[in-house]
C-alpha cells in the first residue's frame, strides 16, 4: 500500500483465512458454482469426506455458495480498497469494517447462511478445518520489494493517462492459493488472482492497470 502525504494512490493486498475458508467449504463438499469470478480449486491437501448429496442438493448448495462468495468478495474488496478507511473517524471506520465482515462471514455458527440451511450445516461441520487450512498451507512469500516499484509505476501511469489525482487511483487485490494462473475483476477496483498470477509481473501488472482503471468509476462518485 502507498500512503504518502495527504493524497496518494493505494493498493491493498489480501487473501487470508476467511476467503480461503469459503473456498475450502466449496471444495471439500464438491460444490460446483459457475461464473467467471469463481476461482479454480485450492492447491494443497483437503480432508477426505464423502459428501452424500443428491444432484438437487448439490445444485442448491452451489447456488447458495456463489451468492455467499459474491457478498464476501464485495466486502473484502471494499476493505482492501480502503473504503472503510476513508471515514474521518478511524474508530468508526474500523467498527463499520468489522460489522460488514461479520455480516458475511461469522463462524462458527454462520448465521449469515440462515437462508440456506444445507450450506450452513455444511459450513458448520467443517468450520475448524476450513479456518486451519490457510495456516497449514501458507506458502513462503517471495521477496516483492522490487515489485512494489513496478506497481508504483503502474499507478503513476494511470494518474498521468487519465489526469486524475492520486487518491482516485486504488485497487484491492485478493491473492488466492488456487491452481494455475487465474485472474478476474469481479467488480470495479477489485482483482482476484491466483498466487501464481500475482508473482508473475508480466501478467499481473497489466491486470493491475485494468483494475486501477475500473476503480476510477467508483472514486469519481465519492
Amino acid at each position: 500500500m502507498q500512503l504518502a502525504g495527504r493524497e496518494s494512490w493505494r493498493i491493498g493486498i489480501g487473501g487470508e483465512q476467511a476467503v480461503h475458508s469459503l473456498l475450502f467449504i466449496r471444495d471439500v463438499w464438491g460444490l460446483e458454482p459457475s461464473g467467471a469470478d469463481v476461482p479454480p480449486s485450492l492447491v494443497g491437501g483437503l480432508p477426505e469426506i464423502e459428501p452424500d448429496l443428491s444432484t438437487d442438493e448439490r445444485a442448491e448448495m452451489s447456488a447458495a455458495w456463489l451468492e455467499w462468495w459474491r457478498r464476501f468478495i464485495h466486502v473484502e474488496g471494499a476493505t482492501e480498497r480502503g473504503e472503510f478507511a476513508r471515514v474521518a473517524d478511524r474508530d468508526v471506520g474500523r467498527a463499520r469494517q468489522r460489522a460488514a465482515v461479520f455480516a458475511v462471514f461469522d463462524p462458527p455458527e454462520f448465521a449469515t447462511l440462515a437462508e440456506s440451511p444445507a450450506l450452513q450445516k455444511a459450513a458448520r461441520q467443517v468450520c475448524n478445518q476450513a479456518l486451519q487450512w490457510r495456516v497449514e498451507h501458507r506458502a513462503v512469500a517471495p521477496d516483492r520489494r522490487s515489485a512494489w516499484l513496478a506497481q508504483k509505476a503502474v499507478a503513476e501511469s494511470v494518474i498521468e493517462e487519465y489526469q486524475v489525482g492520486p487518491s482516485r487511483v486504488s485497487a484491492g487485490v485478493i491473492v488466492l492459493e488456487v491452481s494455475g494462473q487465474w485472474s478476474n475483476i469481479p467488480e470495479p477496483g477489485v482483482l482476484l488472482c491466483s498466487s501464481g498470477f500475482f508473482v508473475d509481473d508480466e501478467v499481473f501488472l497489466p491486470a493491475l492497470k485494468r483494475t486501477f482503471e475500473t476503480g476510477l468509476r467508483i472514486s469519481s462518485k465519492m
